[in-house]
């Protein structure tokens, strides 16, 4: 037997993407024993590749080192100038790490599995030690540049104390460097001790720098000490020098407090703070007393500078710093000073027409702002009282200007001004602000605030008018097509309720301003105008009732088979159509509002028209009851129902409303027999039953004529149906028996 069982292949199927394996697994897997092993065997699997997966999680707490870019990350911290220290931690943190990672088990055993992790600790090492020499690198930059800084700034200190003195320019050039070097001595030794333990982070973490930098920062510090003594051993050998030198200095101190005695008398006497309210003469000696006093301020500070150097004591001088201050508040008033008279001047050759009183009172506003938020020493000074006097004086002044720059004032009130003050000017194309200045109007304040008042109300009114003028000079009708199916039937007026909104809105506000007493300029408009609202109003109401009339009769009378019916009602409504349609095509050619509402004896033809309407109305509705009386079920229909059987010529029209017209019956069954004649043959119910009825009925004439025969019909087969159903029954009952 052996060799005779052959291994059969998987095989593929026509039409199946997955491979037909045969094996005896569905005969062996129903086996109990086979089943427990394969579950055991299933569930150590899982054990152990959770303990390998366990145990590899482990190992996830050094992402940083791999998930992390090395370069974007580090040089965004160097963008931050962090210390060395700062430094110092980040590459210690690093290392850290590596000795953690030294430190784990290379090997474990899970099992049947062996885990060799040998080659992911070296690589965990290796990427901690290039995020320790990017950090490195990136430390040894900026360090190498302050240190080499740090070695030509000294140098350069070095070279200038080996001049030798022979002014008094070039001694305070010495002793200036001396006094740098005496003052940076704690920024100096804090600078190269910084570099030095950065260099020191740098060697700890074995990252390479040049020689010569570890040269140079091995002896810095002795660079800097020898600076230092350098510079005291230079100091002490000018001893002799600076002496020879220090009675000069006293002499020049001597001249320059003389000068400075005379010149501030002068400033407060004379100078610009004392002109009192002559602030023209202020500004004018304003420069030359800045000028001086900036001359006697460098003095000042070149005689300090030399005190310092040799080493007296440096002279205060209280005159000079009094004037300073006072200068200054001096020179910010006298700003505010120039900025409002150059303002003014402008202003002062602005045509009037063309000013805008606005601005010149924001103008002036916004200079005694400016003054107010000077500080409470500046505006102590006298100059600074006189001109916030000033510019109060000129913003009292502004409202006269403001009032008669009004919009409201017309004509009118111009003449009246001049006849109630008895002045006369012309106000023409050349009156500048400069000649409004010069009028005394303020004398007249009490004229001119009743005359502008006046003004105002009368303007509100007159825009009250204009806007009720304006807005129905330009407001339309809205106008759009009449279509009876698809079928344009003449033209229509849209959508009424917002335009007698606005009737009635400007009807109330011309109301309200004709009870005004400031009215009189406009009593005549405003009369007008409500006359034409009012007929406006009145026109637009009886036009829309004329409106929907036509277009319900119009749906009757035109094109339908009832005009034929009322043959005189439709030949009155056709004349109605033609005026009606008359004045809607005027409309369209000019849907202004007030053009087509005011046309004369408008409303009046309106009336007429509805009133013909509405004879039309009356005798269709007598017509209706007719029919309903001929045929009392017509009464179960509405009346355009009716009217779209009456006004037509199919029979099969009252399909649609035989439901309403009878219980239960949805429609009648019409057949045309041989002679072309059509008869109603049926009824049908709503669930689908038939009824024949026993004599079909001829659908010919009035069509109340034949529903009545219908219905006549119907009663005399259903009672025949009915005796016929008694009968059989009987006769059926008596065969059962």
């Amino acid at each position: 037997m052996h060799g005779t069982c052959k291994l059969c292949p998987p095989q593929r199927v026509d039409g199946e993407d997955e491979l037909v394996i045969f094996s005896f697994c569905k005969e062996v897997w129903p086996n109990a024993q086979i089943n427990e092993c394969a579950l055991a065997v299933h569930q150590n699997i899982q054990r152990l590749l959770s303990s390998v997966e366990q145990h590899l999680v482990h190992w996830t707490r050094y992402r940083t080192l791999w998930e992390k870019n090395i370069t974007i990350t580090n040089e965004k911290f160097a963008a931050k100038n962090p210390s060395f220290a700062r430094y110092d931690e980040k590459m210690n943190f690093y290392s850290d790490m590596i000795q953690e990672v030294k430190q784990e088990p290379l090997f474990r055993n899970e099992h049947v599995i062996h885990l060799n992790l040998e080659p992911l600790a070296n690589t965990l090492r290796e990427s901690a030690e290039s995020w320790i020499h990017s950090l490195g690198s990136l430390l040894n930059k900026p360090v190498k540049e302050d240190l080499f800084n740090l070695r030509d700034e000294l140098m350069q200190l070095s070279e200038n104390l080996q001049q030798s003195p022979d002014s008094f320019d070039e001694l305070k050039s010495v002793l200036g460097t001396i006094s740098d070097i005496r003052d940076m001595s704690v920024d100096v030794e804090l600078r190269y001790i910084d570099i030095q333990e950065s260099y020191r982070t740098l060697a700890i973490y074995k990252v390479q720098v040049g020689k010569d930098e570890l040269e140079l920062v091995g002896k810095i510090d002795q660079i800097w000490k020898e600076l230092s003594d350098e510079s005291k051993q230079v100091d002490r050998s000018l001893t002799d020098v600076k002496t020879s030198f220090v009675q000069t200095t006293k002499d020049k101190i001597g001249e320059f407090t003389q000068e400075l005695s005379i010149f501030a008398e002068s400033f407060n006497m004379h100078g610009p703070g004392a002109v009192g309210d002559d602030l023209e003469k202020g500004l004018t000696v304003m420069g030359t007393y800045e000028k001086d006093l900036a001359k006697i301020v460098a003095g000042r500070q070149e005689l300090a500078n030399a005190e310092k150097l040799l080493d007296l004591p440096v002279t205060v001088y209280p005159d000079v710093i009094s004037m300073q201050r006072d200068m200054e508040g001096l020179r910010q008033i006298y700003r505010v000073y120039k900025t409002q008279q150059d303002a003014k001047a402008e202003w002062s050759h602005m045509l009037w027409i063309d000013l805008n009183i606005q601005t010149l009172q924001e103008g002036v506003e916004g200079f005694i702002k400016s003054l107010r938020q000077l500080s409470k020493d500046v505006r102590a000074l006298p100059v600074a009282f006189f001109l916030e006097g000033r510019m109060k004086e000129f913003r009292e002044s502004l409202p006269l200007l403001l009032d008669l720059k009004n919009e409201a004032l017309r004509d009118r009130h111009w003449k009246e001004l001049m006849d109630r003050t008895g002045t006369s000017f012309e106000m023409n194309d050349s009156f500048t602000l400069e000649n409004m200045f010069a009028m005394e109007l303020h004398k007249h304040a009490n004229v001119i605030g009743d005359i502008v008042t006046s003004a105002v109300k009368e303007l509100s009114i007159e825009k009250g008018v204009k806007e009720v003028v304006m807005t129905w000079e330009n407001m339309k009708f809205s106008v759009i097509p009449y279509f009876k199916g698809t079928q344009e039937c003449g033209s229509v007026l849209g959508a009424v309720e917002e335009i007698m909104l606005n009737v009635d809105n400007d009807a109330m506000n011309l109301q309200s301003m004709a009870g005004s007493r400031f009215v009189g300029p406009f009593l005549g408009t405003i009369q007008q105008w409500e006359k034409d609202l009012s007929l406006i109003s009145e026109t637009i109401e009886v036009w829309m009732i004329v409106q929907r009339k036509w277009m319900y009769l119009e749906s009757i009378f035109v094109g339908g088979d009832i005009s034929t019916q009322l043959p005189e009602e439709a030949k009155k409504f056709d004349n109605i159509d033609k005026k009606f349609k008359e004045i809607m095509s005027d409309t369209v050619k000019g849907p202004n509002i007030k053009r087509c509402c005011l046309v004369p004896n408008r409303l009046t033809y309106l009336q007429t028209l509805s009133d013909d309407l509405e004879r039309c109305q009356k005798s269709l509705n007598d017509y209706l009851d007719s029919k309903r009386n001929a045929f009392p079920r017509f009464f179960f229909i509405s009346d355009d129902e009716l009217l779209s059987i009456l006004g037509s010529s199919d029979p099969s029209c009252v399909q649609e409303h035989i439901i309403k017209m009878y219980d239960n019956i949805a429609s009648l069954r019409f057949d045309v027999e041989g002679d072309g004649e059509t008869v109603a043959a049926a009824m049908v119910s709503a669930e689908g039953e038939l009824m024949e009825l026993r004599k079909a009925v001829p659908v010919d004439g009035s069509v109340e004529e034949w529903m009545t025969g219908i219905l006549l019909e119907m009663r005399r087969t259903n009672r025949l149906i009915t005796k016929e159903a008694i009968f059989r029954y009987c006769a059926d009952m008596s065969r059962c028996v």
